[in-house]
């Protein structure tokens, strides 16, 4: 791994680490965007966006900034599995997890009792598996009706810190080795 990416992994333990993309043009050149990731203080883990926009000039003129999913997926796709780590602890997991769960969990027992609204009930489930990560480390199961929801909580969290982990990981030695990559290239 080269020191960029041990740096950044060093990071995920209690200082901040940032990394930034090169500006990317999209929108027939008229807007362009770079995207932000690393880690805080407290060792969660952010991804955002900054999209500029071309004046009349030929200036770029600040236009938004934030967790721009939509947009990180479209412009850079090769980010979209960060995304959903975004305000992860690699100490505590997601923020408010099993709270959100929780209250996800509840909502989508009690519009399953009503065996009324199927899309509800889609769109509840999909909402549960977004907020719970469902599926995204291996031999996920959805809890049973009688399962302590707590308890599953608590028992996926070392798996999905794990997963946060390797993905963040990969993710970054990639990266890095793109941008040094780049750099040898302008150098030569």
């Amino acid at each position: 791994m080269n020191s960029i990416g041990s740096f950044f992994l060093k990071g995920l333990g209690n200082m901040k680490t940032e990394f930034e993309t090169d500006w990317r043009l999209f929108d027939n050149n008229k807007l362009r965007m770079k995207v932000f990731f690393g880690t805080t203080e407290t060792s969660k883990f952010f991804i955002r966006a900054r999209i500029e926009q071309k004046s009349s000039l030929g200036k770029w003129l600040y236009l938004v900034e934030g967790e721009l999913s939509y947009f990180i997926k479209m412009i850079f796709p090769e980010l979209e599995n960060m995304l959903k780590w975004n305000c992860f602890s690699q100490l505590s997991g997601p923020e408010n997890y099993i709270e959100t769960t929780k209250f996800w969990w509840n909502y989508l027992n009690s519009v399953r009792s009503l065996n009324e609204n199927n899309e509800l009930l889609r769109k509840t489930f999909e909402t549960f598996k977004a907020h719970t990560l469902l599926g995204v480390i291996e031999d996920d199961s959805f809890p049973s009706n009688d399962e302590n929801i707590e308890v599953w909580c608590k028992n996926r969290l070392p798996k999905l810190i794990e997963k946060m982990k390797g993905d963040v990981e990969k993710t970054t030695q990639t990266f890095c080795q793109a941008k040094e990559s780049r750099h040898n290239q302008q150098t030569v």
